[in-house]
């Protein structure tokens, strides 16, 4: 509360408020929780993940968060995953140090029951092809999955990364050479800039 009597005074509202007289003894609350952080917005996460190739354990599909991921990936319109201490995700999306301002930093994890390990990282071009390394580990076998992924189509800014779809090559399984194939594509939001 502050009180006030003769000389001037001041009132904290939305706006402030400056005066001088007497204004009598009044009492008036602070507004001290009218100041508050913005809120964190926990970063989201849409995958989809299918392997093909000539062995069976190159056969695999993942869909985060829902069985309507591809076409959220198609539309950009649907459910993502929200991060949780249960499903984390955690990504980075900003200008790099180029001196051009379409280039950005990019490096995007998600942990989850049906992918233990998604990691995209690289340097990613607003409107350009894109290269990025990628690193995930399928729960069924904790194999271990790295390889180049080009994406043609990207969105980027700021804080969040769209990749309608990826094909990545030279995929390694358990740090070996493999026939397996991989494709996919992601949409990575609310991330740190």
């Amino acid at each position: 509360m502050l009180r006030a009597k003769g000389s001037c005074w001041l009132l904290v509202t939305s706006d402030f408020i400056f005066a001088c007289g007497d204004p009598g003894n009044i009492e008036v609350p602070l507004p001290l929780g009218r100041i508050t952080p913005t809120p964190v917005t926990p970063s989201t996460a849409v995958v989809v993940a299918e392997g093909t190739g000539p062995e069976e354990r190159c056969t695999f599909e993942v869909l985060i968060p829902d069985v309507d991921a591809r076409r959220t990936l198609l539309t950009a319109v649907g459910e993502r995953l929200a991060s949780t201490s249960e499903a984390p995700v955690s990504c980075r999306v900003h200008q790099g140090d180029s001196d051009s301002e379409d280039v950005y930093d990019v490096e995007v994890r998600l942990s989850h029951q049906a992918l233990p390990h998604f990691e995209l990282r690289g340097q990613a071009t607003a409107g350009e092809a894109t290269t990025l390394a990628l690193t995930m580990t399928l729960s069924d076998e904790h194999a271990e999955l790295e390889a180049a992924c080009n994406s043609d189509e990207l969105e980027i800014v700021e804080g969040a990364v769209w990749f309608p779809s990826f094909t990545c090559s030279n995929v390694r399984y358990n740090s070996n050479p493999s026939d397996c194939r991989l494709d996919g594509g992601a949409i990575f939001e609310n991330c740190d800039r």
